[in-house]
This record gives structure tokens, sequence and C-alpha cells, in this order.
């Protein structure tokens, strides 16, 4: 059965343009409109989610909400914020909103007026979005879980009017499809511009068929084989808020009109007055912005809300750091015992070794949560060395079912030499090009060294090898605009797997010691997954304090260690602390204790031994 929408659901342009008429507020108040509509969860999830239901689902003009990262910002776009238009037999004039839409409404028996003195441009932000990289597939099932709406507005005359098979399906076959798919446009409106806003009137495209041929574009995401839907999101307020690699959920008006896919030159001359560019844009710069929305949808932003975590198992006003472990009560049992059953699960994945497995949930837990100079406090890279290379995919497995984002990097000669880490900026497409260093904050980054075979690095291959021990060191990845470079803090965790000591500096080395040559089959319940899923995101949530008392307790044990030994300097304290930091957190305690000290000492003595 379809659903039954609320007008500002299906309908929310005609609710602006109410709002327009009668309110006096700034923006019409439509902002605060929609927040009153949206301000609970049950409501929330009655809007349908761009990333979960099928975009031949969703009419043109309905009111959906995104989640997805923010890969590139655009030149500010121009539109007009009000226009008119005069009826052609009476001469009476209207007036109309014209934001949260790419093409106007042309009234029956009337036409716009782009010159009248009362017309007014505004200008709104364009930011290119996608999936956001390396979500498990646990964790989308989740969030698709948490949305109701999955059937298709059949009812809508939009909906009829769109084209009808899913979008996955037009991807596969967008190569060399007949021009009369909508993946170059559809082909049926010509676009004359006003200040941004289009005005459609009908055409003939036949010489467009004839001479041009589909190509899916590049939809220029920063990890390879990434699914999901990519947009362009329009932006009218708050433009300084939005940064790359930030995470947002965008709530606001789909506009998948086809007039808004630019056409390939072409030697007919209707069409060259079609393409002419504007601005001085180039033909890859109108391709790279106006993609075939059958492909890249369009957004207009009424309302949006940054992600502060990935996971769909807490409450989304959830934001870290939380200064009260009381978080730890949604817990079904005690915080030890999930520990201990995830302490379990990484050593059976790592062939019995406990030491090395307790290091990587120090890892998982890890978080940036400061900054000193060039520091970034609270990072926690391990290496781990003497690894199989055979286990590398079972270890990724593992964390793929336990964390809400992670992606395996191979370090093999081809990838180094030929793959792109850093972000470039294209100024001949004007946008910036992915790459796969790219990612948003708290993406689990396993680098497989195990894959470096002897051979030669290229210079691209340098500048990766350079741009990923920047991230592990200084977690900050360094944008090329070919002229100069720019820095980007980042908060990225990264366990590299190597079978020697690593070519990169990392922030703890683990030699593994195995006990068995292979991982033994692991059952584990829904619940208990649950359970540890939580529990790592709760834990790097927690914000930690150290006491006074704990403050001067620390000082005097160091005072003793380092006379019983000389080569405990004021570095290996600094990393102490920073282990007892992530011990104690482990254990769901936002403050330090004595316990917590002596272990980290212990665990620490059982690593150092594994040197000699």
């Amino acid at each position: 059965m379809p659903v039954v929408q609320d007008k500002w659901i299906s309908n929310p342009l005609d609710v602006v343009q109410e709002l327009f008429e009668s309110s006096t507020a700034p923006s019409w108040g439509v902002r605060e409109y929609f927040e009153s509509k949206i301000n609970s969860q049950e409501s929330l999830t009655q809007i349908p989610s761009l990333n979960h239901t099928p975009l031949h689902h969703l009419p043109e003009g309905t009111l959906v909400r995104y989640r997805a990262m923010v890969q590139d910002q655009f030149d500010p776009e121009f539109y007009l914020k009000v226009y008119h238009s005069r009826h052609q037999q009476t001469k009476a004039e209207s007036r109309h909103c014209g934001m949260y839409r790419d093409v106007t409404e042309q009234p029956a028996e009337s036409e716009i007026d782009f010159e009248h003195d009362l017309n007014v441009t505004g200008d709104r932000l364009t930011l290119y979005c996608v999936p956001i990289p390396g979500e498990t597939k646990w964790a989308k099932d989740s969030f698709e879980a948490q949305s109701s709406l999955t059937e298709s507005f059949s009812g809508s005359s939009a909906s009829q009017s769109r084209l009808k098979r899913p979008l996955s399906e037009e991807r596969d076959n967008c190569e060399g499809c007949d021009e009369r798919d909508s993946c170059e446009g559809g082909g049926q409106m010509e676009v004359s511009e006003g200040e941004g806003l289009m005005n459609k009137r009908p055409r003939d495209t036949s010489d467009i068929r004839a001479s041009t041929a589909c190509k899916r574009p590049d939809m220029n995401t920063p990890l390879p084989n990434e699914e999901g839907v990519t947009a362009i999101v329009k932006v009218y307020s708050d433009f300084d808020s939005f940064k790359v690699t930030s995470m947002v959920e965008f709530i606001g008006v789909l506009s998948v009109d086809p007039s808004l896919a630019c056409f390939e030159s072409t030697t007919s001359e209707g069409v060259d007055s079609l393409i002419n560019p504007v601005g001085g844009e180039t033909a890859a710069e109108r391709k790279a912005h106006s993609p075939p929305p059958s492909l890249i949808p369009r957004l207009h932003t009424i309302t949006a809300r940054f992600i502060t975590h990935s996971c769909p198992l807490l409450p989304r006003e959830l934001s870290p750091p939380v200064n009260n472990s009381s978080i730890l009560s949604q817990l079904s049992c005690d915080v030890s015992v999930v520990r201990q059953m995830t302490l379990d699960l990484l050593t059976r994945t790592l062939l019995g070794d406990s030491v090395a497995a307790e290091y990587v949930l120090l890892h998982l837990i890890s978080s940036v949560y400061g900054r000193t100079d060039v520091l970034a406090l609270g990072k926690f890279a391990v290496n781990l060395t003497n690894f199989p290379p055979s286990l590398v995919d079972s270890l990724h497995t593992v964390l793929e079912t336990i964390v809400t984002k992670c992606h395996l990097l191979s370090m093999s000669l081809e990838n180094m030499n030929k793959s792109r880490f850093s972000p470039k900026k294209d100024y001949h497409a004007n946008r910036l090009t992915a790459g796969l260093l790219q990612l948003t904050d708290g993406t689990h980054l396993v680098v497989d060294e195990t894959a470096l075979t002897p051979g030669q690095l290229s210079e691209v291959g340098v500048q990766n090898l350079t741009a990923l021990g920047n991230l592990i060191q200084w977690q900050k990845v360094s944008y090329d605009f070919q002229y100069h470079t720019a820095e980007f803090e980042t908060n990225v965790p990264v366990l590299l797997l190597s079978e020697g000591k690593s070519i990169l500096q990392t922030d703890c080395w683990v030699p593994m010691v195995t006990s068995c040559s292979s991982v033994p089959q692991q059952q584990l319940t829904e619940d208990q997954l649950h359970q540890i899923r939580l529990y790592l995101a709760l834990c790097r949530m927690l914000q930690y304090t150290l006491s006074d008392d704990i403050k001067k307790n620390l000082e005097e044990d160091f005072v003793l260690m380092r006379r019983s030994d000389s080569s405990v300097t004021a570095e290996v304290f600094h990393h102490l602390l920073g282990v007892s930091r992530l011990v104690a957190l482990s254990r769901g305690s936002a403050q330090l204790t004595m316990d917590h000290w002596t272990h980290t000492k212990h665990l620490e003595a059982l690593r150092s031994n594994r040197h000699n």
C-alpha cells in the first residue's frame, strides 16, 4: 500500500510558497517551520531517505533526507530568490519564491519576467556529496531499518512520469544506452538561464540523440566501488559550517528535472546555443557540475544536521565527548563482560595472541581529542609485525562486523604507483578529485604492508607513501591544489599490518606471537555483536580526566621508574600516559586509577619483551 504523506513532505514547495506569501520573518520562516515538524525521531523517519529509497520511487519536489560526506564545494551559485510572472491576457503580476528549486514554475498562461525591478537575486552554496566512505554493511543495514518509508509513491502523478527502472540497473546499463533514456537528461526541455533559475520550454532533440553517446559520469568517490547515492546539494545558509569530509544529514527538496543535465558538444547550431558557457565554464566543468540527475540528483537543503557519530545503535543527538560514564548503561551486561567478549573475538582472530588483541582493542577505541602544536593527542596507530599475509582478509572481515566504518588499503606496488591517496584540484573541470585518504573522522584504516613486494616506487608512489606517513604521524591529509598544498586535519585510526617492522612510523609496534595456525570458527550471536558494537562506539565517546591525586601518584612513580631504569624517558612516560588512558576507557572508566596504570605497565612490559 502506498504511504500517505503530509503536504509538508509530499509537496514542500507548496508550503514554502504559502509561507512566502504570508510570513514576514527572515527567509519567510521556512527553516523554522520544517524544523518544528521534525522535532522527534518518529517524525523524522516519515521523511523518505534518499540513501535507501530507490530514486525512481521519489517524485520531483518531494522532501527527502540524505546522509552523506561533503567531498567538494563548488563555486557559489546565483539564483532568483524572488521572481515575478505576468499573465499573458490580463497582464496581472504574481510574485513567487525561487528558493529550493532549480527550475522556475511558470503558471498557466503566464510568462516569467526575468527583468522585473522587484526580482531579488540570492546566492547559494553548492556541495558535491558522496556516500560516507567505508561505511560497513551492518551499519548501512541498521540505518535502512530505521527508515520507515520504503514503498513507492505510486499514487503520485509525478512518479508516473518518472523513469520506472531501478537506479542500480540504470547505472549498470548506462554505457551505450539509447538517448531515449534519461541518462543524458531525457532531452525533452530547452533551458534558458535566468540568474541561476531555468525556465522550461519544449525543443527538438533529434540532433542531440543522433550525435551524443550516453556515458556514466565519474562519481568521484574517495574509495573505489563505493555503493550508494551521490548528490549535488545546495545550501542556503551557514555556508562556513560545511567543510570537506564533514558528515551531514540534509533534509530538503529533491530535484531530478532532466533539463538539469548538460549535453556533449555537437555540430548542431541549435545545440551549440544551448551549451554556450555561462561565466566562462569549460565543457569539462559543465560535465562535472551538471551530470544527469537520474544518476546524481540535486537536493535543496531546508535544514541540515552535522553527524557527530556514525553508530546507528546510539541516539542521533549524542555528541562526543560525553563526560558521564553512565552512558555505558545502554549495554545489557557489565562493561567487563563485553570487554572480555571483544578481547576473545580479537584473540581468536589473531591466532591466540592475547597481547596483540588488547592493543588492537585499544586502537579501536582511540580518537584524537585535542591538538598541541603539531601533535594530535589521542591517536594510537598500531603496527602488528610478524603478521601472516593470509590473515589480512580475516582480520579485516572481523573488524567490518564490529565497527561502523572500515577500509582495507593494500600497499602493493601497483596500488602505490597508480592510485591517488591525496585529493587533487582539477582546474580544468573546476572540481576536487577525490583521494583514498579523503575519509571521515572515525574511519578505521587497515593498511596491508604485507602486499608490498620488491620494486621501484614511482613519483606518485613516493607521494602516496608520504601522504600515508603524514596521516599516521600527524593526522593530517594534504590536498594538492597544484600551485600549493593545504593540510586538513583528520581523525582516522590506522592499523598497519606487516611482516617486518613497518617502513612507516607508528605509535606502537607489536610483534605477534601466535599459538595456532588457523583462525578457529567463531559464531557470535546477533545480541553479542550488538553489545560489542555498542561498547566500542561508547568507549570512543567518553571524556577522559585525570584527578589531582592520580597526577601526583604518576609523577612519583615516574621518578621511581627513572631511578631503576635510565631508559625511561619523558617520551616513554608520555607513551604510557596515552596507553593508560585507553586502558581506562576500555574498562568503561572516564578516570584513570592506579589499577589501570599498573595494568598498562604490565602490558607494555610484555610488548617490550617481544622486541628482544
